[in-house]
């Protein structure tokens, strides 16, 4: 049987779904983040041990519909999402606080990370088998920022959203400034 905390080091991708990240989500009480790899990136390291989990897990034949952290981008948001193209989704979650540091090793404070940065997990595998619904995810231990990138999002800012508005001035029902305010269109 092999070491149930075997932990490996993602390919380097770009961070999504950070909002999880510093604090954990208040339904599930779990801290998680996702990022983009590019399809062409060597998963065979993380793929095996998710292999190898599932053998230990079900030694008798892997079940129908296993699912695996590792996914293809959904190609219908292709286009509203170009980032997202020629792209894998890998998700990583943990109950526990999740360390962030940048390549000095130094810590990473969240307003110094965001949606579109550099980055790669440290993360371990274990396997769920909860009413019918079978697969493998990752524990997410650490992540390490390698850099700054272009911000999937296009956020106006305040002024932005405001201008034309002057102190006193009461108008209900005016527009807002267009623009996508984050990487869905909200």
């Amino acid at each position: 049987m092999s070491n149930e905390n075997t932990r490996l080091v993602t390919p380097k991708g770009r961070l999504i779904f950070d909002r999880n990240l510093f604090e954990a989500d208040e339904k599930k009480g779990k801290f998680s983040a996702a990022m983009l790899i590019p399809a062409g990136e060597n998963f065979d390291a993380l793929l095996a041990l998710c292999m190898e989990k599932a053998n230990e897990k079900w030694p008798k034949g892997l079940p129908a519909g296993m699912k695996l952290p590792v996914k293809d981008t959904d190609p219908n948001k292709h286009e509203e999402h170009p980032h997202m193209a020629g792209m894998k989704i890998l998700n990583a979650g943990t109950k526990f606080n999740v360390g962030v540091i940048d390549t000095n090793h130094a810590p990473v404070l969240r307003e110094d990370i965001k949606a579109g940065d550099d980055v790669r997990f440290s993360v371990s595998a274990w396997c769920y088998d909860v009413d019918g619904n079978r697969g493998v995810a990752l524990n997410l231990h650490a992540v390490l920022k390698e850099g700054n990138n272009e911000a999937f999002t296009a956020k106006a800012s305040a002024s932005d959203m405001f201008a034309g508005f002057t102190s006193g001035e009461a108008t209900q029902g005016a527009p807002a400034a267009e623009g996508n305010f984050d990487s869905f269109g909200f």
